[in-house]
């Protein structure tokens, strides 16, 4: 297990569950097995619209409406 990533307070932020989703809005979103145990961070970049982060990795976007993670097409770092 990688150690555990602190996000800034205040932070929205879910565990990600054994079979690689999390929970969110009452709805479960298929983020990545690879990511069990983790903690990864929701930030909301537009109306409806959230980035999902590991660390400072950008994993794609949930649109809220669509309920699902729409990939990266490439790794996204923040500065």
């Amino acid at each position: 297990m990688l150690p555990d990533i602190v996000y800034d307070e205040g932070k929205e932020t879910r565990k990600v569950k054994r079979g690689g989703e999390i929970k969110w809005r009452n709805h479960h979103i298929y983020i990545s097995q690879v990511l069990s145990n983790e903690r990864i961070c929701l930030e909301e970049i537009d109306d409806d619209v959230f980035a999902v982060f590991y660390g400072f990795y950008k994993l794609g976007e949930i649109i809220g409406k669509d309920k699902q993670l729409k990939r990266a097409t490439k790794w996204h770092h923040i500065h």
